[in-house]
């Protein structure tokens, strides 16, 4: 399965999941996204821990595209995708009345290699959309002097 097919799938089940939030009576303030490796499982629930959107992904079932990219490759990957998709949802104003602030939707981890991330953070108008955006900032400050001295 390609990545693109992948995000298509993950995108699917992202909006099958904003349509089950909309038609409960209740406001969500957390979802959980997360990938059972071993049964290849992707799953949205709530902070209640009901379900509200799962596919299979085989192609992440042991033994599958986890084999061949190794499960840190493979999770920085899906990771990535999933933003993506969140910040376009968010961007296309999904997240309405079913949703009070603050509004967190964070991907768990798998194992304990991995840790959890959160994919959207929004509180009083303001929106954490990408959080490594100051992940590597040490390095690019070290680089930047490093420059700066040479000159």
């Amino acid at each position: 399965m390609t990545l693109e097919n992948t995000a298509l799938i993950l995108e699917k089940t992202f909006r099958q999941a904003l349509a089950s939030c909309h038609k409960r009576n209740k406001i969500y303030y957390d979802l959980f996204v997360a990938v059972d490796y071993t049964e290849g499982r992707f799953t949205i629930s709530d902070e209640d821990d009901n379900i509200l959107a799962e596919e299979i992904l085989f192609d992440y079932a042991q033994g599958g595209e986890k084999e061949a990219l190794g499960v840190e490759n493979n999770t920085r990957e899906l990771k990535k995708i999933l933003r993506s998709i969140v910040e376009q949802l968010y961007d296309e104003n999904l997240f309405d009345d079913s949703f009070g602030e603050p509004l967190s939707i964070v991907y768990l981890a798998n194992d304990k290699e991995d840790n959890d991330e959160e994919l959207l953070f929004v509180h009083d108008d303001q929106t954490l959309l990408d959080t490594p955006l100051l992940e590597h900032l040490d390095e690019d400050l070290d680089e930047f002097f490093r420059t700066l001295l040479d000159e």
